[in-house]
């Protein structure tokens, strides 16, 4: 039964998150995406290729239909691992109210999983090239480092807790997780992408955008899974599989 409670939670917080970052990319994203496929379209009709552009309005349409959709599924899975971090790391992480902890996570994992990752190998729009290289070899890259990003944190976190009698815990962390994403950064080499002049625009603010939506699901799934957390605290504290109590 307690375990339900946790799932619910879990999948509760991951929904509203996810529909409300679907709902904010639907209005900043996407039209950044219209105007970059809008470039390439040009690009290709200027060099005398022909472009279904009935096909590639129905495509935008089912994808858009289906954006929101797509983000409560991101969504709920992040905030699974999201909550099984949540349930072990608690009573590490500052502060006394499961609310403010739950955000300070969802923070420290934005910046993990996102915004380091994001150094490396920013977003970009669909139609900015990479003729030199194919989206699995990119996708590997990605995960690669985000893998490396998000295990060297924990890792750094574990170490940060088990030590933090000697060392103050924050500054354990940057001196083992700094150096292995600094690592990575420089070991892993670049993804191919080329972004011409006329795009540079266009892909600053498509990745400023990617930025501010990635921020907003973290802060707004991190304040209602705490919410949640706080409202069912019995049931999920009772629970000794999944706190560290």
């Amino acid at each position: 039964m307690k375990a339900t409670w946790f799932i619910f939670v879990t999948l509760a917080a991951g929904t509203v998150g996810g529909t409300i970052f679907g709902i904010i990319n639907l209005a900043i994203a996407e039209p950044l995406i219209d105007k970059a496929i809008g470039f390439e379209v040009r690009r290709e009709a200027n060099a005398g290729q022909s472009v279904d552009l009935g096909q590639l309005a129905d495509y935008r349409d089912w994808q858009k239909g289906g954006a929101v959709v797509s983000a409560v599924i991101l969504g709920m899975a992040l905030a699974a691992i999201f909550g099984i971090v949540f349930a072990y790391a608690r009573k590490a992480l500052p502060t006394n109210n499961n609310t403010k902890k739950a955000v300070i996570l969802a923070g420290i994992m934005w910046f993990t999983l996102f915004f380091v990752t994001s150094l490396k190998y920013p977003a970009n729009p669909p139609a900015v090239e990479a003729p030199n290289t194919t989206i699995y070899f990119r996708q590997e890259l990605y995960v690669a480092f985000l893998a490396i990003s998000g295990l060297g944190a924990l890792g750094a976190a574990f170490a940060a807790f088990k030590y933090k009698e000697r060392v103050k815990p924050v500054i354990l962390f940057a001196i083992i997780y700094a150096p292995i994403v600094t690592a990575a950064y420089f070991a892993l080499p670049d993804n191919g992408y080329q972004v011409t002049d006329d795009m540079n625009s266009l892909v600053t603010s498509f990745r400023i955008a990617s930025a501010l939506t990635m921020a907003a699901y973290w802060a707004i799934m991190g304040l209602t899974f705490g919410l949640l957390w706080d409202k069912f605290k019995r049931n999920l504290d009772s629970n000794q599989r999944l706190t560290t109590a």
